[in-house]
Parts: structure tokens; sequence; C-alpha cells
């Protein structure tokens, strides 16, 4: 799948592909979330991971640790002390890293209230300073009873600090157009025909991804 990496070091835009070399900037992506799930990996503190290089453990679903995991942690995801908050760098954050990998449709708005949905599906990683946005989102939209496919999210970017300091970009997910009835038909269409790939995808991602400059990016979320 095409990717949208986060921003990082306080960026306010993002990077879109545009098929050649050079990606255009944007402040706000306008998308249709077709899948979500939570994720974590890690790698030990003494470690340096390289590009390519497997973590130590991983888990796809955040329950519990893959098979193919080099060396489980723990049984658990939730009770592993890799998890606890302040187990990470400097005793901030987490040591082991969670993650949101969202698969969704990119949304081009016209001037009449309408937009265009791309064809494919883009996959885009939340790092942990965007969990707690994203997740009391997606709790609202529940609470007013809106299905998050049947509605674009419009997915801004404000800068934030730390308590340690370090600036960061932090989501700013706002609801966006209501999908006309023939847009929800082929967001169901595309969730169905994709469903298996994106389920697949989530977890190698994770084996790739992470062990590049995100992996060992200053973890600044806040417990």
């Amino acid at each position: 799948f095409p990717k949208i990496k986060y921003p990082t070091s306080g960026t306010e835009f993002w990077q879109v592909p545009t098929g050649g070399d050079n990606p255009k900037p944007v402040d706000e992506l306008h998308v249709v979330v077709l899948e979500k799930a939570t994720c974590r990996v890690f790698y030990p503190k003494n470690e340096e991971p390289t590009e390519g290089a497997l973590p130590t453990c991983m888990s796809a679903d955040s329950i519990k640790p893959d098979p193919g995991s080099k060396i489980p942690q723990h049984e658990t995801c939730e009770g592993c002390p890799n998890s606890v908050w302040g187990s990470g760098r400097d005793g901030q954050g987490q040591a082991c890293k969670t993650r949101v990998q969202t698969f969704v449709l990119i949304d081009t708005p016209d001037n009449k209230g309408g937009g265009q949905l791309d064809t494919f599906p883009t996959r885009i990683s939340l790092p942990p300073t965007a969990l707690r946005e994203f997740s009391h989102y997606v709790v609202l939209l529940a609470q007013a009873r809106k299905a998050l496919s049947f509605y674009t999210t419009r997915f801004g970017l404000t800068n934030a600090q730390s308590k340690g300091g370090k600036t960061f970009s932090k989501l700013d997910p706002k609801l966006g157009r209501k999908l006309s009835m023939p847009e929800m038909k082929y967001v169901k269409q595309v969730k169905e025909t994709y469903a298996s790939l994106m389920q697949f995808s989530r977890g190698q991602a994770l084996a790739t991804e992470l062990a590049t400059e995100e992996a060992v990016r200053p973890d600044v979320a806040v417990e």
C-alpha cells in the first residue's frame, strides 16, 4: 500500500505522494478511515535499530506477541513491563512503542461540499503522540452513533510540547463531510476487496518501518 508518513519535529503539514519525485505538502488531510489497528513493537534501549532489522518483540493486535517475534517479552502486552509508562528512554513514554495502523481512502474536496475518493487504500501509521487524540475522536463518533467509514475525517496538525520540552506534531482530527449513498457503497466494496490484505499488511509494516528513524525517535508522548 502507498504510505503517507506522519510528520515529525513539529512540522505542521503532510507530504502527500503525487506519483513523482516531489510530494505535495498539505496542512490537512481529508480521509475515510477503512481500518484501524493498534500495534506494538519493542527494541531494547541499548540497541540502535537499522533499516530492515526485525524488532525483538512485536504485536499486530497489541494483545499478545506475534509468533514471529525474536524474543517475546511477555505472554501478553498488557502485563509486559515494557508497556508501562516511564519504561522508555530517559524514563519517558513506553519502551514498547504503540502505533495505530490506519488504512484510508484519500478524499479530494471540491468547492460544492463534495469530493472525490481515491481508488486504492493508503496507509498512515499514527505514532504514540497521536493515539490519545485519535482514540478520543473515535469514541466521540461512536457516542454520536456516527460510523467512522460513513464520514470523512480531517487530519489536521498542531505544534505541541511534551513535559520534557520536546516539540512534536499533535494530531487534530475533526469530522468532515457525510458521504453520499453511492460513496458509502463504494467504501464498503473497497473494504471488502482489501480486507485480508490490509490485515496482513499492518503486521508486516511493523517489521520494516519501525526499524527506521521512527523507531528511535525520542518518545515525547505523555501519560
